[in-house]
């Protein structure tokens, strides 16, 4: 058990990482994407740019669920269920209600500038911001809606909706625990490594798209909700039978050939007009289901690479990940407001989207992480909001 944490540490922080990398590389590329409107939009879209913001979509969230789902098992392993909650809280939630706070309200008010929702100061705007949209005060119903963290949280919904996933699971994983050792456990073992693999993980996967997505296409509602939610439980499930890890180091090559297939196909979907259609006006039609299982095996293939990639070939400790690993949490939480910020200003210089790209990118990457070095990383108190640890001294 100790090889395995020591193991677990280096490959699936490494992966943290590299899945934050993606996601900054994503929202930098984001005012340059014309399919999706975003809190600052540029005049002028870039085709390469909206591949990489394609491309970083289809595996990036799903990989940190993924993530997240791995860190629990090692979580539960000391800790009783209160002192994993009171952990949760303090780690997601106390991050998520400051950030809330200080964060969201000016990206939202640079969005409501941008498209002339709103004239006044900011001062004015922060108020209005957190009163609930009128469609939300005109129908209590829809006060249980998911979409509302991320119109509160922005980008930071990925936390709440990671404090509810370990709320919902913990009992789940914590049966799942106490029959690991069982030997009707190590039989369901033996023949799903037999019939499926680890491709079989693809199945609820698939389930969840082909009925789900067409009847809730909205960004960030229950069709993503159960979707991300499988991703964070399997996560879990990959400590469980050790074969699992096995399996996705071997066949990191055959995940990587068909994740270019995929992709590759969706990519023509897009360019043939199709996917952009099936989008916007989902249905269910045997083309669009076949689209939701075309994207349900692309995402896992490229989930599978990235872990079996890494965990055989960086599966070791270094001094950049021992600055980066704890800095991760941080870089989030900060990240996307400096490249709003940064963006609103500079999408209105009158040059390529490349040189804005580069310009976005080169300048929220140098404050986020001078904010974090030498403000963040140096005050405890602020650690304690930003949900690390407090500095060992």
């Amino acid at each position: 058990m100790g090889n395995q944490q020591t193991e677990r540490y280096y490959y699936i922080d490494w992966l943290r990482v590299i899945a934050m990398g993606a996601i900054f590389l994503f929202h930098c590329a984001m005012p340059f994407n014309a399919v999706q409107d975003w809190d600052v939009k540029d005049t002028q879209s870039n085709t390469g740019l909206m591949v990489i913001v394609a491309f970083v979509h289809q595996w990036s969230i799903p990989l940190f669920f993924f993530l997240a789902g791995a860190s629990v098992w090692l979580a539960l392993q000391h800790r009783t269920n209160r002192e994993f909650l009171g952990e949760r809280i303090k780690r997601l939630i106390i991050p998520l209600v400051f950030g809330v706070l200080l964060f969201s309200p000016f990206q939202a008010y640079l969005e409501n500038i941008r498209k002339l929702q709103f004239h006044g100061s900011y001062f004015q705007y922060f108020f209005h911001f957190f009163q609930p949209p009128d469609q939300v005060f005109s129908n209590p119903e829809k006060w249980f809606n998911l979409r509302l963290l991320y119109y509160y949280g922005r980008h930071l919904w990925f936390l709440g909706f990671l404090f509810l996933f370990s709320w919902i699971s913990l009992p789940l994983f914590r049966r799942l625990q106490s029959i690991r050792d069982t030997v009707g456990f190590h039989r369901l073992i033996n023949r799903s490594q037999k019939k499926a693999g680890i491709w079989g993980f693809i199945l609820p996967i698939v389930l969840i798209q082909v009925t789900l997505r067409a009847g809730f296409p909205e960004y960030l509602n229950w069709a993503d909700f159960g979707y991300w939610f499988v991703f964070f439980i399997y996560g879990y499930l990959i400590f469980l039978g050790e074969w699992l890890l096995q399996r996705m180091e071997q066949a990191w090559r055959l995940a990587l050939i068909s994740g270019l297939i995929c992709f590759s196909g969706i990519m023509v979907l897009y360019a043939m007009g199709l996917a952009g259609e099936w989008e916007i006006h989902p249905q269910y039609s045997p083309a669009y289901l076949s689209y939701q299982v075309l994207r349900s095996i692309n995402t896992w293939c490229w989930v599978v690479f990235f872990l079996g990639v890494v965990k055989k070939h960086w599966n070791r400790k270094n001094e950049l990940l021992e600055y980066s690993s704890p800095a991760v949490m941080p870089f989030y939480i900060l990240h996307r407001f400096f490249i709003v910020v940064i963006g609103f200003f500079i999408i209105q210089w009158r040059t390529g989207t490349l040189v804005k790209f580069t310009a976005i990118l080169m300048m929220a990457l140098a404050v986020t992480l001078f904010s974090y070095e030498f403000i963040i990383r140096r005050t405890d108190w602020l650690r304690f909001l930003f949900g690390i640890k407090p500095s060992k001294r």
